[in-house]
């Protein structure tokens, strides 16, 4: 029933109503026990060969997704606020099966530490991160990740990023590795 739908999301479902077009709709929906449900829609209208058409529809309760979401939001929340108070960066970093390595999670002092990186970045693409590591500390770097991923023992390696301004610094990187259900290796540590 439309008087059971949220006033704010009438508008958004009407509009997928009219078009038909097979768009994807969240709106909540009062139950008759008084709780609200998350619900999702897609409609579609359907052309036969006689030229008659048929609009089709799909609802799903999507209420334990939403929460789970939203409980998933504020946990990160709450990580993002701790790890930025921290001293170093807190990291959670994955090699997948084909030896790739991507970061899941990056503390934001990455900014500061890398100057200017952020984690966006680095999640997007590692290489930014790696490219700024000292030439000479890279194949020690890649054999401690890879004897830790191989033994599963803790990570732990000091190097050095070089600047284009000259500027060199020095890290200390420490992290405990676990195989994931698929296999890859996940490190969870802080620089």
């Amino acid at each position: 029933s439309v008087a059971r739908i949220h006033p704010h999301d009438l508008p958004r479902l009407e509009q997928a109503r009219r078009s038909v077009n097979g768009a994807v709709v969240e709106y909540r929906w009062l139950h008759p026990d008084g709780k609200t449900r998350w619900v999702r829609t897609r409609m579609r209208r359907w052309h036969g060969d006689d030229e008659r058409s048929v609009d089709l529809g799909v609802v799903q309760d999507i209420t334990a997704e939403r929460e789970a979401t939203l409980a998933l939001r504020e946990k990160l929340g709450f990580i993002q606020k701790i790890t930025a108070r921290a001293p170093g960066v807190v990291f959670q970093l994955r090699r997948n099966l084909d030896g790739d390595y991507q970061f899941l999670y990056v503390g934001d002092p990455i900014a500061s530490m890398y100057r200017g990186i952020t984690p966006a970045q680095i999640q997007a693409d590692t290489r930014c991160a790696l490219d700024l590591h000292h030439p000479d500390d890279l194949p020690g770097f890649y054999e401690s990740i890879a004897q830790s991923a191989r033994l599963l023992t803790p990570w732990e390696h000091e190097y050095r990023l070089r600047f284009g301004d000259g500027e060199v610094r020095w890290l200390l990187g420490q992290a405990t590795p676990e195989r994931d259900e698929l296999g890859a290796t996940i490190w969870n540590g802080f620089v």
